[in-house]
């Protein structure tokens, strides 16, 4: 049977029989308590598996701590699958799903889930994410009254990682803290089900007798005033009482939309730490130790090409790394090459890529041979302009879906002179060792 055919009866039929396997594997409370929460989605053109489940942090939860065995055991059905992808189904993120879970539905006193992967050891440091690796190292000692510490940055960068490190930290050197962590969303959530349930007291009680509270992702309480005041009035509790505040948000405070100024302001008046977007060397880094952990060969040629590729944040980049060895370990070990990878992630790779345009590349050779974007449009053949403005052609032929003749235009020069540059290059490129490195490097910066 097709995999892009299989009726949606036959893929939960499978999916209740890979359950079976990973409660056999993993045992009944993290079945109760994680994996029975996921659902069966649908099947993307592309042959990705679609599961879904209903909040963030079991998102997270799963995708660092079962999503790879759950990969394994979907492609050895051997119905033609190229992958499997969680993601969040935003339709139910307020459903009653949420209370499904072993707590009830107002308290979280006791609710302390955090990632055994989320340590200080297992997060890699470079200058992106140095200082507010510091802040939070700091913060867990209570060496440094940073208060509140507010994290932001893009998806996948790691915020929530130095939360869980946080958390972790604290509950391994000061066992009598109480420490709540939980997402924007599950506070919110539970702040309804307090209301509707007539238990608002217990949920204001939980809350403000805490010592550390981290709350991660801040953006999701947007426009929910009622959840925004609630926490101010929290958040104003536990400052007075000098508890240790912790936040993430995916922007700095000024930047969060359709908020209570209130809230900005406090944010505002702490520690407010930004873990900017990856590095090229630093998406080297982590491929190499992440596969490094999980025990699987990834030669440099296709660590180079992932790191390349995928750009955009480091989640979706372990998410790739996580399929390429499901995927190997369904056939057997086979020695994986670029083109196979390029087949298996093409779904996120397409993700990935965006619309470069000539003058990016232009921008970027100007700065990286260091001389003005307007002499790659001059009439100068010194060897200075020359050789950067021929790489700049073929770049853009490479890079873009521009013709050549709008090549041609956007660098002054006729058809026949862009032809002449491009195979000018191609052969520096087959004999010039400098020349090959210099256009990676140049890759790398303009994707």
């Amino acid at each position: 049977m097709s995999v892009l055919n299989m009726q949606y009866n036959e893929l939960n039929n499978r999916w209740r029989r890979i359950l079976s396997t990973l409660r056999s594997e993993f045992g009944n409370t993290a079945h109760k308590s994680w994996l029975s929460k996921i659902k069966v989605k649908s099947i993307s053109e592309n042959k990705i598996l679609i599961l879904t489940c209903s909040n963030s942090s079991l998102e997270q939860f799963i995708c660092n701590n079962y999503l790879p065995r759950i990969q394994q055991l979907w492609l050895q059905e051997e119905i033609g699958l190229m992958g499997v992808n969680l993601v969040l189904d935003t339709d139910s993120i307020y459903s009653n799903d949420l209370d499904d879970t072993p707590i009830s539905e107002t308290d979280i006193s006791d609710e302390l889930y955090l990632d055994p992967k989320f340590t200080f050891n297992n997060f890699v440091v470079n200058e992106t994410n140095k200082f507010a690796f510091q802040a939070s190292q700091q913060v867990s000692n209570f060496s440094a009254m940073f208060n509140p510490l507010y994290i932001c940055g893009g998806v996948g960068l790691g915020k929530t990682h130095l939360l869980h490190a946080i958390a972790s930290n604290i509950r391994e050197n000061s066992p009598t803290k109480k420490i709540i962590y939980l997402s924007a969303e599950r506070f919110a959530t539970k702040f309804i089900n307090a209301i509707r349930n007539q238990d608002i007291t217990a949920f204001k009680n939980d809350l403000r007798s805490v010592d550390v509270l981290l709350v991660d992702d801040i953006q999701f309480m947007s426009g929910k005033m009622s959840t925004q005041q609630e926490f101010f009035h929290t958040f104003n509790d536990l400052m007075s009482r000098g508890c240790q505040i912790i936040i993430s948000g995916n922007v700095a405070p000024s930047y969060l939309e359709n908020f209570d100024e209130r809230i900005i302001s406090r944010f505002s008046g702490g520690i407010v730490t930004e873990i900017k977007r990856a590095n090229y060397e630093l998406r080297c880094f982590v491929l190499k130790q992440k596969s490094k952990m999980l025990g699987y060969d990834l030669n440099q040629e296709i660590i180079q090409y992932l790191a390349t590729s995928i750009d955009s944040n480091m989640r979706e980049l372990e998410g790739a790394l996580n399929r390429i060895i499901a995927y190997s370990s369904s056939m057997n070990g086979q020695v994986m090459d670029v083109e196979s990878i390029s087949q298996i992630l093409e779904d996120l790779l397409q993700k990935s890529r965006r619309k470069i345009t000539i003058d990016d590349i232009k921008k970027v050779v100007s700065d990286y041979f260091k001389i003005q974007m307007k002499d790659l449009n001059s009439s100068r053949r010194n060897r200075e302009i020359a050789r950067p403005r021929q790489i700049a052609i073929w770049l853009c032929k490479e890079l873009t879906t521009n013709s050549l003749p709008e090549i041609g235009k956007k660098f002054n020069r006729d058809h026949t002179t862009v032809l002449h540059a491009i195979n000018r290059v191609e052969e520096m490129i087959s004999s010039d060792d400098k020349i090959s490195n210099d256009i990676l490097s140049l890759k790398r910066h303009i994707k």
